[in-house]
């Protein structure tokens, strides 16, 4: 194995011993997802990050790494739970009088609670719109640092080479940001 490689191989291994917290931590607060699922979404979006290096994808080129990772992982989670919300029908071609017959419970429980609530739909939509409308790039990547990526206001700081009392400041000025235009947009 040459130096470049064994360069390469301890850079890849320090990406993902530094971003498995951050994986974990959103995949459990935004999907649910248990410890051994984080593993398995970590392991296949590794697998296709190493992929996109070996077919050309320079890492030094995007500027945030991580966060396009978190990406990857995102789809695979996405992929994942939707794979997992196929209904299969029990039983053969017979016509069951009864729903329950038809779907497992767990599976019409899923079903219900994703589409029962349309208002927290509309109230997220408002949230993005805000995000993208209305928030400030800055602002926006440290609402994304903290609620997404599970950054400390430290973490956040040496990414913005800036002080800590700073970011909390920004970071502070986003929420109220935040809070106040969707108060205004709900009225």
């Amino acid at each position: 194995m040459s130096g470049t490689q064994k360069k390469y191989r301890k850079d890849l291994t320090a990406f993902a011993a530094a971003e498995w917290k951050k994986v974990v931590c959103f995949l459990r607060y935004t999907y649910g997802l248990n410890q051994d699922d984080c593993r398995e979404v970590f392991e296949e979006a590794f697998k296709d990050l190493h992929q996109h290096i070996q077919v050309g994808m320079d890492p030094t080129q995007v500027c945030m790494l991580g966060t396009y990772f978190r990406g990857i992982c995102r789809e695979k989670t996405i992929q994942r739970l939707r794979s997992v919300a196929n209904i299969p029908l029990h039983g053969n071609d017979d016509v069951s009088n009864s729903i329950e017959d038809l779907f497992d419970k767990e599976k019409i429980s899923s079903l219900l609670e994703r589409y029962a609530d349309t208002e927290e739909k509309q109230k997220q939509d408002i949230v993005r719109k805000i995000l993208h409308d209305v928030v400030p790039k800055p602002q926006l990547t440290l609402l994304w640092n903290e609620y997404r990526d599970c950054l400390s206001i430290k973490q956040m700081a040496q990414l913005n080479d800036t002080g800590e009392s700073t970011v909390e400041q920004s970071l502070h000025q986003s929420i109220e940001q935040m809070i106040y235009n969707y108060e205004k947009m709900t009225k």
